[in-house]
């Protein structure tokens, strides 16, 4: 590739990982960058490091009534309550539930909504829009007519293999 730009829109990356998203966007951003590509890649949290090999840009939405995750957790399906103590999260099984469909499309639709705020405060430059997963595409759907760009849309789970 060499020298291009490529936004990504993602929901998780290491050391936050819900799945294998994370760790799949990790080795790809990496290879890519190996390649000369310069990546922006968007979470819906403050990422607690940092990845030298791109730029992650923090879209915190300010249209949700309360964070994603008190903690700084990645977005994620469900909830649970976390407890903490001796400076370690101790995570029980049994407090998690999934969101209501409707609470998960207000996320999903803040998300968005909070992604393309961040692009034009930052004045993203960008040859292709590489979207992960299905929380991001609304994102890039709307990216793509604005900006006139291609987009990618990766899928990395469905339902069926999650029977």
């Amino acid at each position: 590739m060499g020298n291009n730009q490529v936004l990504m829109l993602g929901w998780e990356y290491p050391p936050h990982n819900s799945g294998g998203l994370g760790v799949a966007c990790e080795g790809l951003t990496q290879a890519l960058s190996q390649d000369g590509t310069e990546i922006c890649f968007t979470l819906p949290y403050k990422h607690p490091g940092h990845a030298d090999h791109m730029h992650v840009l923090s879209c915190v939405s300010r249209l949700m009534k309360i964070p994603f995750d008190k903690s700084g957790a990645p977005f994620t399906a469900y909830t649970a309550q976390l407890q903490t103590g001796e400076g370690k999260i101790n995570f029980d099984p049994k407090n998690v539930r999934s969101l209501s469909f409707s609470e998960l499309e207000y996320r999903v639709n803040a998300y968005a909504q909070s992604i393309l705020d961040a692009v034009r405060q930052e004045h993203v430059g960008t040859d292709v829009i590489h979207a992960h997963d299905w929380m991001t595409y609304p994102a890039a759907q709307y990216l793509k007519k604005t900006l006139d760009k291609p987009y990618v849309a990766h899928v990395h789970s469905t339902e069926f293999d999650r029977v």
